[in-house]
C-alpha cells in the first residue's frame, strides 16, 4: 500500500494514510459535498441578495415581483426569493447571437416559401376548375 502524507484542516498537522484510505474518505465526504451544491438552488435569499445578483435597485426589484414577473415568497414581510427562481430569471432573458438570428431568419423564409407554393397550387387548382 501508498501512504500519502495529507494536511489534516480541523488540526493544522500532517497525518499519514494510505490510498484506500485516502479514497474511502473521500467516498465519504462526496455526497455531502454534492448535496450542499445541489441545496443551493433551492436556498432562500433575501431582496438586498438578489439586488446585487441582477444589479437593479431595490425599486426596479419591486416593480418586477408587483407585476409578478419575479417569482418571490412573503412568510412574514419580507420577501424570499429561491435562488434558482432568479437564476431562471436570468436565464430567461437570453438575447441569440447572430448564428442564431441568422438560423432563425433562413427557417422563417423556408417556412414561408412553403406556404406560399402551397396557396399557389390551390389557386392553380381553383382557376382550373373554375374555367372548366
Amino acid at each position: 500500500m501508498e501512504t500519502n502524507t495529507m494536511k489534516d484542516v480541523t488540526n493544522h498537522r500532517m497525518i499519514d494514510i494510505t490510498s484506500l484510505e485516502f479514497i474511502n474518505q473521500i467516498a465519504q465526504i462526496l455526497p455531502k459535498v454534492l448535496n450542499l451544491k445541489q441545496s443551493d438552488d433551492n436556498e432562500f435569499i433575501d431582496d438586498t441578495q438578489v439586488t446585487q445578483m441582477l444589479g437593479i435597485k431595490k425599486a426596479t426589484l419591486h416593480s418586477l415581483t408587483s407585476k409578478r414577473i419575479l417569482t418571490y415568497y412573503q412568510p412574514c414581510k419580507a420577501n424570499l426569493f429561491k435562488k434558482a427562481d432568479v437564476l431562471a430569471f436570468i436565464e430567461s432573458s437570453k438575447r441569440p447571437n447572430r448564428a442564431e438570428i441568422t438560423e432563425s431568419a433562413e427557417n422563417y423564409l423556408i417556412e414561408k416559401d412553403k406556404v406560399k407554393n402551397r396557396i399557389s397550387r390551390r389557386d392553380r387548382t381553383w382557376t382550373k376548375s373554375k374555367t372548366a
